[in-house]
């Protein structure tokens, strides 16, 4: 079994609950792969942060933000800001605390309590010699140091180790036979061996075929929506009647990459390539007849022009894996951001058999202009 202590830097750097580095340590605690030493020194620390990053931030400065953006000028958003507003600070704090504790005293967690026969003397001949987790300019990391030594006089007394995951410098540095730091990028990452009996690799492609279809619709609609912008296509033409978004093909790049666990799933992110054929119509000057009287062009619509676009994306793709019943499903596409304007316009082409007449027709209308 890996003993594993996560320092309080790791909670609060990861939001206490909300990181998929914390859920994954966690999850992993309850499916038996790690077992996690909580010293209750550490328990105490970690709740005195959160009371203390709940008083401090409470979202007030985000509602701050909000406020002076344009959302609060739209009615129906000025609501849900006010109502941010409302939440109380207790509450708030009430709630995640809520869900860290389900964390703390989880399947898989050690709580260890200081001994009657702890040796503060260990702790304080690290304090004068300024010897990791203390330094010259760091005084004040007794609670550190107690975790630190308690994980210790455990591991000893057990004939066990530990992994430390922790963000301090100082606890990175610190010397122990028994302890030993690690990078939390790489040791969540070193949890997927853990989890070969659940999924293999020729298992998780079979998996991914299964759900494809249901994988692939989600990422079609996403994408369609992401062209579905009427003014996209005044680049492509002047006098845009209507746009089409047909054929969405997709094709998946082969590496799924593990990211992770969270909630009975993993986590995989791999990459789409994808090409969407997209006609544009717009009006044809040629045969156009303008009226000088009216000040105004008549078109025939049987004469419109069509422009044929491709839209090629490279999107990341997070896929989660729900091992309970062997389906797959779209996570997140594109880290959860939409695609700007820029990015949409870069990404689209004109097919090159109609290249020549695209750029015939734009001189066309500056001559007319």
């Amino acid at each position: 079994m890996i003993n594993v202590f996560i320092d309080t830097s790791v909670f609060v750097a990861e939001g206490y609950v909300k990181g998929r580095s914390i859920t994954t340590l966690f999850d992993a605690a309850r499916d038996g792969k790690i077992r996690i030493l909580l010293p209750n020194v550490t328990d105490f620390e970690i709740q005195r942060h959160l009371h203390e990053d709940v008083v401090k931030s409470h979202g007030r400065n985000h509602v701050k933000e909000l406020r002076r953006s344009f959302m609060y000028a739209v009615d129906e958003c000025m609501a849900h800001i006010e109502a941010l507003a409302e939440i109380d600070e207790e509450t708030i704090e009430a709630k995640v605390k809520e869900k860290l504790d389900a964390h703390l005293s989880g399947k898989g967690v050690l709580r260890l309590t200081l001994s009657e026969g702890f040796d503060i003397r260990k702790v304080m001949d690290k304090y004068h010699s300024s010897t990791a987790p203390f330094s010259s300019k760091k005084k004040s990391e007794f609670p550190d140091a107690i975790a630190l030594q308690m994980l210790e006089d455990w591991c000893a007394d057990n004939a066990e180790t530990c992994i430390v995951l922790s963000h301090d410098p100082d606890l990175k540095s610190y010397s122990s036979p028994f302890l030993e730091y690690k990078e939390l990028s790489d040791f969540v990452a070193s949890l997927e061996g853990k989890y070969e009996e659940v999924v293999s690799p020729e298992k998780l492609k079979t998996i991914f075929a299964a759900s494809k279809y249901t994988i692939e619709k989600v990422l079609v609609d996403w994408v369609r929506d992401a062209y579905d912008d009427f003014t996209l296509y005044y680049g492509v033409a002047d006098e845009v009647e209507y746009y089409e978004i047909g054929d969405v093909s997709i094709e998946w790049e082969r590496q799924m990459v593990w990211n992770g666990r969270k909630d009975g799933c993993l986590f995989y992110k791999t990459f789409a390539n994808v090409v969407t054929k997209i006609e544009v119509r717009h009006r044809n000057f040629d045969t156009a007849f303008y009226d000088s009287e009216d000040d105004k062009w008549f078109f025939d619509e049987e004469d419109d022009i069509i422009t044929p676009v491709e839209g090629r994306l490279r999107l990341p793709v997070l896929i989660a894996y729900a091992y309970g019943n062997d389906t797959m499903s779209i996570e997140s596409i594109n880290n959860k951001e939409p695609l700007s304007r820029v990015e949409l316009e870069a990404s689209m082409f004109i097919e090159e058999d109609y290249a020549e007449l695209h750029d015939e027709y734009q001189s066309y209308l500056r001559e007319r202009i």
